[in-house]
């Protein structure tokens, strides 16, 4: 099964957090997983960074969600190694810019097992 997506809002302007949360395949949420998100030029393939750097995260409990700072207006690729039996993932998001009171974004992502 492949794993699924949901962008909940976009950004404003200043001061951006994307917050992270992985689920399992029954929608509860899974603490301790470490990911990566890294700026790229866009979601067609092949991705390519535009910043070399990658953010590294870990979801902490008991919500299992992990904040990162981003830029407005923007590409990123979400990846998850696939640890603790878990398949690995390789996403793109683009988010986009909101009103001033919205200053997070909020990304679920389903993780299955191998």
């Amino acid at each position: 099964m492949i794993a699924q997506l949901l962008l909940l809002t976009s950004l404003q302007t200043a001061g951006l957090v994307l917050q992270v949360q992985f689920v399992d395949p029954g929608w509860l949420q899974v603490p301790g997983i470490t990911f990566f998100v890294q700026r790229v030029s866009s979601c067609a393939e092949p991705v390519k960074p535009i910043d070399p750097r990658r953010l590294r995260a870990t979801t902490r409990a008991p919500e299992g969600v992990a904040s990162v700072p981003v830029q407005p207006d923007a590409y990123y690729r979400i990846t998850f190694d696939g640890e603790g039996g878990f398949k690995p993932i390789n996403k793109c998001i683009h988010l986009g810019t909101s009103q001033p009171q919205e200053p997070k974004a909020y990304v679920q992502i389903q993780i299955q097992l191998r």
